[in-house]
């Protein structure tokens, strides 16, 4: 049996007319790992850690040296406000570890610095808020796809 010659019929197209559609892109997984082994490059723990060892002391300093006879409560936590930027904008942690550590060490100091001082009453509830504040200021701002990645990495879906 023959095809008819009229164009009218309609006749299935072989396959080998049209080839199936290729792509150059990468799969997606492929780019959340490139997500966050850059999230992990960028993060530096030594920093965190070197900033909050380091800022507290010297503001500190520059406190006591200046020869005020009574330092205000506040400005126990503005070791806490510096570091904390100082940490979120050169150190860049996006885990909650590389956060905590800085955070706890700066409360240390703050609590060191009250022992110093003799000052009893605040002992607790200003390095928790020096603690509190270093944390929260040091929070890096995260894209939504990086965001994304991370949601993904501590439900376990991606490793």
């Amino acid at each position: 049996m023959t095809a008819p010659s009229n164009n009218n019929d309609h006749t299935p197209i072989s396959p080998a007319v049209y080839a199936t559609p290729t792509s150059d892109l990468e799969p997606e997984y492929a780019c959340e790992y490139q997500i966050l082994a850059r999230l992990k490059r960028q993060q530096s723990f030594l920093l965190c850690v070197f900033f909050a060892l380091v800022i507290p002391p010297f503001i500190f300093w520059a406190i006591w040296a200046s020869g005020f006879p009574r330092i205000p409560m506040f400005a126990f936590l503005i070791p806490s406000v510096i570091a904390g930027f100082t940490i979120k904008f050169l150190a860049r942690p996006f885990s909650m570890v590389a956060r905590i550590i800085p955070s706890l060490i700066v409360a240390g100091i703050v609590a060191l610095a009250f022992t110093l001082q003799q000052i009893t009453v605040y002992s607790f509830f200003m390095p928790f808020f020096s603690f509190l504040i270093c944390l929260a200021v040091s929070r890096r701002m995260l894209s939504f796809e990086e965001e994304a990645v991370l949601y993904k990495v501590r439900l376990g879906k991606l490793k």
